[in-house]
Parts: structure tokens; C-alpha cells; sequence
């Protein structure tokens, strides 16, 4: 198979689905690099989770009106920082904006 034919089916696929599958790999690399969560059930569930939240805030990224390759820039991170220290940012902020 070529580049450009891979690239053509990539580009086929959702954006949706694009966002969950890259913060979910991402999220999965992390993990296992971290070696913090052994069990494969800790693992497929910080992968999914990641996953879900990256199409979250893909999904509000694409509602501010931003580029779609934001979306996919933003899954990325997500995955990469994980769901504890994404809620953690999360509560902060919040924590802020109602003072």
C-alpha cells in the first residue's frame, strides 16, 4: 500500500472517531511506559477514558470555530497528560472562575 493511499483512508475515517483513537493510543503508550497500572483492566480503562474525554474536548474545540486538526492536537495532549491530571487542571479552573 502507498502513502497516498493511506492517507486517503485515513482522511475517511470521522473525526470523531479519529480524536478518540489517537488520545486512547496515546494514553495506552503513557501507561504502559509508565508501568503505574499493571492490570490490563486499569490500563483499558485509563485508555478509554482518555479516549472519551480527548472526543470531549475535540468535540468543544470544534464549537469555538478552531481548525479540526486542533481537535486531533488536542486529543493528543489529553491522552498524554491522563484523566487524573486533566480533572485536576479542570477543578482548578473552575475553582478559579467561581471565586
Amino acid at each position: 500500500m502507498n502513502r497516498k493511499r493511506v492517507l486517503a483512508m485515513i482522511e475517511k475515517i470521522p473525526t470523531e472517531v479519529q480524536m478518540f483513537l489517537m488520545a486512547a493510543f496515546v494514553a495506552f503508550l503513557r501507561v504502559v511506559y509508565d508501568k503505574k497500572e499493571t492490570k490490563p483492566v486499569r490500563v483499558l480503562l485509563e485508555t478509554m477514558l482518555c479516549g472519551f474525554l480527548g472526543v470531549g474536548v475535540g468535540s468543544a474545540v470544534l464549537a469555538l470555530g478552531l481548525d479540526v486538526r486542533w481537535t486531533i492536537f488536542s486529543s493528543c495532549i489529553i491522552g498524554f497528560l491522563g484523566t487524573m491530571l486533566v480533572r485536576e487542571i479542570a477543578i482548578k479552573f473552575i475553582k478559579s472562575k467561581i471565586k
